[in-house]
């Protein structure tokens, strides 16, 4: 291993240990690192360092979640007005209701997203 990289181990692992002390002490980050004689700015630099590395060695996945058909639950925009519906129209259990001010594209997309859903 390089001695340069086995050097910024070591300091990772030592400035990991004091930014868990400090969380764990309860103080504000001012205050540790008054009270222990420690640069902000270093105690800054090396938190960066620390949650880079955390996020490099971390890849975040993403799952699709679906949730259970027989807990489908009422989505609202509002209260819920009667205005002149010419079409009510129910497609997987959501009812839609359209007139004529309906904008067609926002029926399309509405329609596509619900039956993608089944």
């Amino acid at each position: 291993m390089d001695t340069q990289l086995a050097k910024q181990n070591v300091r990772m692992a030592q400035w990991a240990a004091i930014i868990k002390d400090r969380v764990s002490s309860g103080l504000t980050i001012n205050e540790y690192c008054s009270e222990r004689g420690l640069s902000r700015d270093a105690y800054y630099y090396w938190l960066s360092k620390i949650r880079k590395s955390a996020i490099d060695n971390n890849p975040t996945a993403f799952a699709e979640l679906t949730p259970p058909k027989d807990e489908a639950k009422s989505i609202t925009t509002g209260p819920r007005i009667d205005y002149n519906a010419q079409v009510e129209l129910y497609v997987a259990g959501v009812r839609i209701v359209i007139n004529e001010s309906t904008p067609r594209d926002l029926l399309k997309m509405v329609l596509e997203v619900v039956s993608d859903a089944e």
